[in-house]
């Protein structure tokens, strides 16, 4: 009867145990003491059950781990794509409406970046780090508790083995054996209970522990979709201003892509250019209209060997110039045009030559047709019949200048006539027929 009710009181405790946690039924640790086949049995279970957990929160662990790093990574190139963005803004210096949306970009995703970070930080702390903790800290006394009670366990085994094999003929050594295991049986209760109670520990805690931590993360979710959510509301009206200047800036790109679909018709075929008359040149006779002219001419260097190399010439400002395609400065060729002359050079080999000539050096250049060579040469003769009207026409300036000056420190040079009334001796006789 005294162990009827044990088991129907035990039975109630965990009744009311399973309801408070939720799971099965906690371990009576007064069943650790008789370590009964019933006892072995729930042993058995929950052992079981804890396996389960440590193998399932092993997986959780494991993929929220790679959860987080897979989202630091997503953060750091997120990170690098809006800096990208952030530089590309600077290419546009020169249009402002795309410069300022970019850079705009930028900042929006910054702050959805933080958003991210935050959460997988959270993750990190409220998941990974508590879960971790749980499995080293509970779960392994657990496990650390069972290798401890089974080994216990094999020693009692023995022990209640030995005892009962003790011979009647040695008292001697049948007390001792009595002895031992009675030492043993002291020891496993003891482990019994310990190990109930941490596997009882461990079914307590379970539940309110994973739930809370879990929770945290889902508020987390909560906090990072919500300020996601003000944030973007808030942009919305500039998505919006900037759709409609897309929408302006696509129109204002369809009418010069559409400007430039008769852009073949700009290529005249050279025989065209070769029949057609020289083209009328610039008024030669204006000094205020510049000379210009720019184009490809084949240079001869004035090295050994001689070779042409093709440049870009500029007639200009009262020079001729030229400029290579590794470098945008200007080679100066002929510094002042009224210092030199050109000819035609027709002993050569190379077709459409002609020579221009200063003081200081000589170049040989070459055009790339006979009417390219007429159009170099007239623009040469006009700049420097320009240039020598417009010296004439300084030199007359300073010249009147001049004069002017100098006729004006004459004139302060020369001494003032004296009025009649200030003369002395007039002053005199004025006096004497005074007083006549």
């Amino acid at each position: 009867m005294g162990q009827g009710d044990g088991q129907d009181e035990s039975g109630g405790e965990g009744g009311s145990q399973a309801g408070s946690t939720g799971s099965r039924k906690l371990i009576d640790l007064r069943d650790c003491l008789t370590d009964s086949p019933r006892f072995r049995h729930r042993l058995a279970d929950h052992e079981a059950e804890v396996v389960d957990l440590e193998s399932k929160l092993e997986k959780v662990v494991t993929s929220c781990d790679r959860m987080v790093n897979n989202g630091q990574a997503y953060v750091e190139a997120c990170r690098s794509f809006s800096s990208c963005v952030r530089e590309l803004a600077g290419h546009f210096h020169n249009n402002s409406v795309v410069e300022q949306s970019l850079r705009r970009f930028y900042d929006t995703l910054a702050e959805v970046q933080s958003f991210h970070s935050i959460l997988f930080d959270q993750a990190q702390r409220s998941v990974h780090s508590a879960l971790r903790s749980f499995l080293t800290g509970e779960l392994k006394k657990v496990k650390d508790m069972k290798k401890t009670f089974h080994k216990v366990s094999e020693e009692l085994n023995s022990a209640v083995h030995r005892s009962a094999h003790a011979p009647k003929s040695k008292p001697q050594e049948a007390e001792e054996l009595s002895s031992q295991l009675a030492n043993i049986q002291t020891q496993f209760s003891h482990t019994a209970i310990d190990y109930g109670y941490h596997i009882n520990a461990v079914s307590c805690h379970k539940g309110h522990h994973l739930l809370n931590h879990l929770l945290s993360y889902m508020r987390a979710q909560y906090t990072f979709f919500h300020q996601g959510y003000d944030l973007l509301r808030e942009f919305d009206p500039y998505m919006r201003h900037v759709l409609s200047q897309v929408d302006e800036l696509q129109k204002a790109a369809e009418e010069d892509i559409s400007s430039m679909n008769s852009r073949h018709n700009l290529v005249i075929p050279q025989h065209l250019k070769d029949g057609s008359p020289e083209q009328p040149l610039r008024p030669m006779d204006n000094p205020a209209v510049a000379i210009e002219l720019e184009g490809y001419l084949f240079k001869r260097s004035s090295g050994a060997f001689k070779s042409w190399n093709r440049r870009w010439f500029v007639l200009r400002n009262n020079q001729l110039c030229y400029q290579s395609e590794k470098t945008e400065e200007l080679v100066v060729v002929v510094e002042d045009l009224r210092i030199c002359t050109f000819k035609m050079a027709e002993d050569l080999e190379r077709r459409f030559c002609f020579e221009v000539v200063t003081p200081m050096r000589s170049s040989m250049l070459q055009a790339d047709s006979e009417a390219l060579r007429k159009t170099w040469m007239t623009y040469l003769e006009g700049g420097i019949a320009r240039a020598l009207r417009i010296s004439a026409s300084n030199k007359k300036k300073d010249e009147h200048h001049e004069l002017r000056v100098r006729t004006a420190t004459l004139t302060r040079g020369r001494s003032p006539t004296p009025e009649l009334s200030e003369s002395p001796i007039l002053g005199k006789k004025a006096g004497s027929l005074a007083s006549l």
